[in-house]
């Protein structure tokens, strides 16, 4: 696999994990998101360095071990291009 076929992988991959908790009102735990990963082969450190990744990068928010998107006062989602840019 090339390394351009790699990144493109990566950005799918944080495109899913967006999406998935931007659908979660309350927040997305990160045991049962880790679980899934991890039955696909991602080991913790793996897991953890993807979502710190994001949430340094401002695209989610960590409150105890559960993932948010960032909100506006409303409750609506903030317009941070949910999508990772290319």
């Amino acid at each position: 696999m090339t390394t351009k076929q790699q990144l493109a992988l990566l950005r799918q991959l944080c495109d899913a994990i967006l999406d998935t908790v931007s659908e979660c009102p309350d927040g997305a735990p990160a045991g049962p998101m880790y679980m899934a990963f991890a039955q696909a082969g991602m080991s913790l450190e793996m897991f953890e360095a993807l979502l710190d990744a994001l949430v340094t990068t401002g695209k989610l928010e960590k409150r105890g071990h559960v993932y948010h998107c960032p909100r506006n006062p409303d409750g609506s989602l903030k317009d941070l291009g949910y999508r990772v840019e290319r």
